[in-house]
């Protein structure tokens, strides 16, 4: 199969997906001129700063400090092996699925890809920074829409794991029974959509329509048979083993960043308010739910008497292992790699492209 000229789309900048087909320039730019651009393509990132920001000043800046200088710094240091532990686990899920695609991708390159991944986690697109890093290690050249699914797949049932985590540990409350059902439902819908051919491609070629999205058709009409491909009953069962592995994991950091901070929360009801706040979170535009999930957290945690400074310092730790010293991680391995200027080259790229499509839509 052949490689896509793709371009970039006008909502976000550095898309993982639409990247490369235009050649790479060095261009000199006024330093404000930058400031503005880098504003203007990330501005969902931009947003979630400003979101977290606020939540800190609402809670007291002098309370978050406190807390921060009083946490335990032996649960601290536990909280390191524990992230690593949790992309392990879903570096050898994607191994997994990208095996059953006969996709050519060794171990250690599964691995390789999901901890760069995480150095674009606050870039829109999220792990569909994956697209790009694979298709340089393929042994075979593969269509970006067949990674696209994949990674669809991985990341659908993986959310689900998290809301059947949720739905064992919610106990009789009635408020996260209900949040159970409002995230339940509609991930249903989505694999019933997946799964039907028919009302994939009536609803794809539906959406397809909008101009706007017209660019995305290779990659959309490839989800829905590259999903249905992996949605074989022994794939789905090993894939969400070893995501309810890697969902513990998750759990158990957050709970660790909270008893670091000696926040009095049992393990359960911390199991039922992260996954509920990790899924429901994922829902927004920003990139990584920055702001949205420390936030969310925050209010669901304060409702159980916790003091809101404490729970928020709680999620801005999590945060700190989940999502920052990953995408330290992920920047050490890009380095090591040789990946890094491949992705930045695409990503200069992509908003090249973007320039170009204004001025065509400009002039005509």
């Amino acid at each position: 199969m052949g490689q896509h000229d793709m371009s970039k789309s006008p909502h976000s900048g550095g898309d993982p997906v639409h990247a490369g087909g235009i050649p790479f320039r060095h261009r000199r730019l006024h330093p404000l001129s930058t400031m503005r651009a880098a504003v203007r393509h990330h501005w969902t990132t931009v947003l979630g700063a400003g979101a977290l920001a606020a939540l800190v000043i609402a809670v007291d800046p002098r309370k978050v400090l406190a807390a921060f200088d009083q946490a335990d710094l032996k649960l601290l240091v536990l909280m390191i092996p524990c992230a690593f532990a949790i992309y392990a686990f879903r570096s050898i899920t994607w191994w997994i699925e990208l095996q059953f695609l006969r996709l050519g991708v060794s171990f250690a390159d599964a691995v390789v890809v999901t901890f760069i991944s995480q150095l674009f986690v606050f870039l829109p697109g999220g792990d569909l920074w994956r697209v790009p890093i694979v298709r340089t290690q393929v042994s075979v050249p593969v269509e970006a829409g067949i990674i696209t699914g994949a990674v669809v797949f991985d990341d659908l049932l993986y959310f689900f794991v998290l809301t059947l985590i949720m739905g064992v540990t919610m106990g009789s409350s009635l408020l996260l029974i209900i949040g159970f059902a409002a995230l339940l439902v509609p991930q249903c819908i989505v694999f019933g959509i997946l799964l039907s051919k028919r009302v994939f491609t009536f609803l794809s070629e539906a959406v397809l329509r909008w101009k706007a999205l017209s660019r995305f058709s290779p990659y959309v009409r490839s989800i829905g048979p590259t999903f249905r491909m992996l949605a074989q009953p022994r794939l789905i069962v090993q894939v969400m083993c070893i995501d309810a592995v890697a969902a513990g994991c998750a759990v158990l950091l957050f709970y660790l960043g909270l008893a670091a901070v000696h926040a009095n929360v049992s393990f359960g009801h911390t199991a039922a308010v992260y996954a509920f706040g990790q899924v429901s979170s994922n829902y927004t535009v920003i990139p990584g739910a920055l702001g949205v999930y420390e936030g969310l957290m925050t209010a669901l945690i304060a409702v159980q008497g916790v003091s809101p400074a404490l729970a928020a310092v709680g999620a801005l730790l999590y945060r700190a292992a989940n999502d920052v010293l990953m995408a330290v991680v992920g920047l050490a391995v890009a380095l090591i790699t040789g990946h890094l200027h491949t992705l930045a080259e695409r990503e200069e790229s992509a908003r090249e492209g973007e320039e170009t499509d204004t001025h065509t839509t400009q002039d005509a």
